[in-house]
C-alpha cells in the first residue's frame, strides 16, 4: 500500500492512565471516531488476487458514483480500533448504554460481541509480536518500580493509512447489504 510509510515514535504510558483517548464524553468520543469511523474501501479484482483474497467469494460491488465495478474490502486497522473503542465504552457502559450503539445490545449479542473483538485483539498482537524491550524506574518516588514504557517503537505512519482510507472510502451502493 503507498500509504505506509515508517516512522519512529515513543509511546505514553503514564503510571496513572490519562490521556485523549481515555475516559468517556464527548471529546474522548471524537478523538475515537477520528481514529476508526473510517469507511470501508473498494479494490479491483488484480489487487484482490494480489492479497490473496478470494474474489469468487468476496462481496463485489459498483461504485455508485463512477460505475467502477470491484470488491468491498475494509482495513483491519480499523476493525482492531473499533474493537479497542467498544471494550472502552463497556468499561464506561453505564454512560454509553443509554446512548445506544453496540454496548446497549442485548447481553448475549454484546458479550459475544466483545469476546470477538478481544479475540481479534489477541490474534493481532500474537501476530505483530511487539519485541522491543521497557526498562523499569520510580517515577512515583514511592519504592515501586513502573515500567518504562516510552521506549522507541518503528511504526507505520497512522495519518498517512488513515488518509489513504479516507481518500479512497466507498459509498455504499443502492442495492448493497448494510454489514
Amino acid at each position: 500500500m503507498v500509504a505506509v510509510k515508517y516512522e519512529t515514535q515513543h509511546f505514553d504510558l503514564p503510571p496513572k492512565a490519562e490521556g485523549p483517548f481515555i475516559g468517556k464524553g464527548d471529546d474522548v468520543d471524537a478523538r475515537w471516531d477520528y481514529i476508526s469511523a473510517v469507511g470501508d474501501t473498494m479494490i479491483s479484482r488484480e489487487e484482490m488476487i494480489s492479497l490473496g483474497l478470494d474474489p469468487e467469494t468476496s462481496l463485489k460491488i459498483t461504485d455508485p458514483r463512477n460505475g467502477k465495478p470491484g470488491y468491498r474490502v475494509a482495513i483491519e486497522m480499523f476493525h482492531q480500533l473499533h474493537c479497542l473503542n467498544l471494550l472502552r465504552q463497556n468499561a464506561y457502559k453505564e454512560y454509553y448504554a443509554p446512548l445506544g450503539g453496540d454496548t446497549s445490545a442485548p447481553p448475549m449479542e454484546l458479550r459475544n460481541h466483545l469476546d470477538h473483538c478481544i479475540d481479534a485483539l489477541r490474534q493481532f498482537v500474537m501476530c505483530q509480536g511487539d519485541i522491543g524491550v521497557f526498562s523499569f524506574n520510580y517515577p512515583l518516588s514511592d519504592g515501586d518500580p513502573w515500567p518504562n514504557y516510552s521506549t522507541p517503537h518503528t511504526c507505520r505512519n497512522f495519518e498517512s493509512i488513515r488518509q489513504w482510507a479516507v481518500d479512497h472510502t466507498v459509498p455504499r451502493g443502492p442495492d448493497e447489504p448494510e454489514h
